[in-house]
């Protein structure tokens, strides 16, 4: 990466050490940009959380120098295959290795976001960042040379100079809302279930991911560290909150997909599903990017990469308007390039895998072993597929 450059004496300011937060500061100090980023929880979040790093996301921390740590921590799977719970054989397979002609890197990753965190934050320190935990911005101004924000910490306020603000603080953005921005989309009637469980023998060692019928919607488990895994269920019409987290009902699923044994409680929790997005990603020197932008579907691992991806556009602009370019042009591209992106590419492909899990479990199955298989046994069905799981199909038009 470049040296630091201590021209451009006002450092970038960052509200949220989330991924995206975090993955910000990583491109913008690969560039020679100084950032600082203000994160009001008081130490890093200990939550696994979003578990998929796609292809082009490993792209990304390639260019930035950090893939190597990321190689170092978790394996990268090339190929997965779809099993039923109880059957040996595959029911659905796909090879990652189709996509030998777009990318050099080919596979997805496991690894909880609370370690992908700890990598980015080691690597977002290593090249000059400032990060801040404990430090809450509650507001800002700006003005045509910077953008002075206002963060407080232990009750205690200070104000803070800097020549952009990027606001990467999640769904419920203080940023957005202090531009007086609604994040404009819908809300999906049905809920999911998330809870991860260790489990102490051979089952534990199951191929993944793994399927179980259900009444209506998924049941579904991906395994995200030895013999730890992750449980998707899509909430049953009538059950509440309570009866869906406690422990009968977690442990009947869990001996759905394993068979009955042992496992031990480690999280879980019941939560909606958005597809919303922001009027607008940028006004001036202030910047969404992340969640703070754009919330779509967990639904095929796309949330947290495509806010990295943000990062990754967002990240050279910047260090090109401190250097003299035409902030406006630049920045105005990446609202423009993100927000189709984000609409045309990800929010379709997450509306369809979130629409298909909450049908009944016989579509589900009929769609996932009859269409999905029969599509990926034609070359160009599967050349359309993947690419879009792996978030390759992106493509910028301006």
């Amino acid at each position: 990466h470049l040296q630091m450059d201590e021209s451009t004496s006002e450092p970038v300011l960052i509200a949220g050490a989330g991924p995206v937060g975090l993955a910000l500061a990583v491109g913008l100090g690969h560039h020679g940009i100084r950032s600082i980023v203000f994160e009001a929880k008081q130490v890093p979040s200990e939550h696994s959380k979003a578990l998929l790093i796609t292809t082009r996301t490993l792209e990304v921390f390639r260019a930035w120098g950090v893939l190597d740590r990321f190689l170092e921590a978790a394996d990268l799977t090339s190929e997965l295959s779809v099993h039923l719970a109880g059957r040996a054989a595959p029911e659905v397979t796909f090879d990652f290795e189709s996509l030998a002609r777009l990318a050099t890197i080919r596979g997805v990753m496991v690894l909880p976001q609370n370690r992908t965190e700890a990598l980015l934050l080691d690597a977002a320190r290593e090249v000059g960042a400032v990060v801040n935990f404990g430090q809450e911005l509650i507001g800002f101004s700006q003005d045509s040379s910077g953008v002075t924000v206002t963060v407080e910490s232990h009750g205690q306020r200070k104000e803070v100079r800097g020549a952009y603000l990027i606001g990467c603080d999640g769904a419920h953005s203080t940023v957005r809302a202090r531009l007086g921005w609604p994040l404009a989309g819908k809300t999906y009637p049905s809920r999911i279930m998330l809870a991860d469980v260790r489990l102490p023998d051979e089952r534990g060692d199951a191929s993944w991911p793994l399927l179980a019928p259900q009444r209506r919607g998924v049941l579904a488990a991906i395994r995200f560290a030895p013999r730890t895994w992750r449980i998707i269920s899509t909430v049953q019409p009538g059950e509440t909150e309570p009866t869906v987290l406690n422990h009968k009902s977690i442990e009947e699923k869990v001996h759905r997909l394993f068979g009955h044994g042992p496992y031990e409680d480690i999280w879980s929790s019941v939560f909606r599903i958005h597809c919303r997005n922001s009027p607008h990603f940028r006004l001036g020197r202030v910047v969404l990017a992340g969640d703070a932008a754009h919330l779509n579907s967990p639904a095929g691992g796309q949330g947290m990469n495509a806010g990295i991806h943000d990062a990754h556009n967002l990240a050279w602009k910047l260090a090109r308007a401190l250097r003299g370019g035409d902030e406006d042009a630049l920045l105005t591209s990446y609202e423009v390039e993100r927000r189709e992106v984000v609409v045309s590419t990800v929010e379709r492909f997450t509306d369809v895998l979130t629409r298909l899990a909450f049908l009944p479990w016989p579509q589900v199955r009929f769609f996932l072993l009859q269409v999905v298989k029969r599509a990926l046994g034609r070359p160009e069905i599967r050349a359309r597929i993947l690419p879009r799981f792996s978030m390759l199909n992106a493509s910028y038009h301006h």
